[in-house]
């Protein structure tokens, strides 16, 4: 989802681009984010669990065209679920279910432009999908098409091949890119014009235009400063934060404070009610964003988006030894995956949740006939007649 806020406050170093300017060049794109869009096009069928192709050949589309341009192209999947961003998950779960009960129930009063809001709520980007659209992905046999789910978020793992100089650039609409260290984000890309919008100096332009510099910091320390505003502002790795405080809010404390740490003191003395986890979550937040697991296509195995012993430990890891319990413990980065486990989630052959063949999952759920819903205009007859 991103940070609240981020992009608009970036408008002023914002640049319009097209597609020509990456010509020739390898992009990562966020896999996810444009199957999160395809369910629109299929929704009414995915709702009921019907057979569909829509949502996967409105993503084929859009690969043919980045080929178009002559843009190599790296899928980048989103893998299993990331221990550090577990309360968030539950959350979204929630929603969900919330959703589908709803449109269940104005489907049964047969008010079915109502339910279409709640149907497309409901909807959940599986692995399964993805699995499909992968399988057409092989199946064109295209040298300029490649396919990596990474063992966790889609995001890191992005940002970390940008980082090795396996891609130039990396196609989302997610703004926490900029804040896991992208400096080529390509965002609002418009597929019938080809136009974009990109931020001037990506995460270095960021932090030029939030925090008037910090030339003098550490590369490191100055993408950490970035990275505490995310978290005391609000993002994915926070499950609860502080009420009344936004981008703009955390931003002028943290100029004028220092440190994250000092900022939540300053806002416990002002009266503000602060979560009992709040600091320790947003400590994690910036270790979740600088070193979660990744997948390394160079090694084959596991690897952090960026070396621990790279970290300004003395800004992050020395204050986070007094609020958790067992400081040595980073669990919540990921687990390190045995080289097998991984080559085949990354190749799209093991299902990244359970770990086992999609093949086998496939079969199970086969047996178990699950019960199926839907969404869209065009389909909420075969709703109406499903319900019936």
């Amino acid at each position: 989802m991103g940070v609240q806020g981020l992009l608009p406050a970036l408008k002023p170093i914002t640049d319009r681009c097209h597609l020509d300017t990456l010509r020739g060049q390898t992009v990562a794109v966020d896999a996810y984010s444009w199957l999160h869009k395809a369910t629109y096009a299929s929704s009414a069928s995915l709702f009921h669990s019907l057979p569909c192709t829509g949502h996967i050949d409105y993503c084929m589309g859009r690969v043919r065209g980045l080929l178009h341009h002559d843009i190599r192209v790296i899928l980048v999947f989103d893998g299993g679920h990331l221990p550090g961003k577990a309360g968030r998950e539950l959350e979204r779960r929630e929603a969900r279910e919330k959703a589908r009960m709803q449109a269940h129930q104005l489907l049964a009063l047969g008010k079915l432009k109502e339910a279409s809001a709640f149907v497309n709520k409901a909807i959940d980007v599986t692995p399964e999908m993805a699995k499909q659209w992968i399988d057409r992905v092989k199946q064109m046999n295209d040298a300029r098409i490649e396919v990596i789910v990474a063992p966790y978020e889609a995001d890191a793992q992005m940002a970390y091949l940008e980082r090795i100089g396996r891609v130039s650039a990396v196609l989302s609409e997610d703004s926490d890119l900029l804040v896991f260290g992208v400096r080529r984000l390509c965002c609002k890309l418009d597929p019938r014009t080809g136009y974009f919008e990109t931020v001037r100096g990506g995460w270095e332009g960021a932090v030029r235009e939030l925090f008037g510099g910090l030339s003098a910091d550490p590369t490191c320390a100055a993408l950490d400063k970035l990275r505490q505003l995310a978290a005391l502002a609000g993002c994915d790795y926070v499950t609860q934060g502080v009420a009344g405080v936004g981008l703009k809010t955390a931003q002028r404390y943290l100029m004028k404070y220092g440190t994250m740490s000092r900022v939540v003191q300053v806002w416990r003395a002002e009266g503000r009610s602060i979560p009992d986890s709040f600091l320790e979550d947003c400590y994690k937040a910036v270790l979740c964003f600088a070193h979660q697991i990744v997948y390394c296509p160079e090694k084959q195995e596991c690897v952090h988006c960026t070396p621990i012993d790279e970290h300004s430990e003395s800004i992050i890891l020395g204050e986070l030894s007094w609020l958790c319990a067992s400081p040595g413990d980073l669990g919540f980065l990921g687990a390190v995956l045995e080289k097998d486990v991984i080559i085949g989630i990354a190749n799209g052959q093991l299902h990244p949740e359970t770990k086992q063949p999609f093949a086998v999952i496939q079969c199970e759920e086969k047996e178990n006939t699950r019960v199926p819903v839907v969404n869209s205009t065009s389909a909420m007859h075969v709703k109406k007649r499903a319900i019936a």
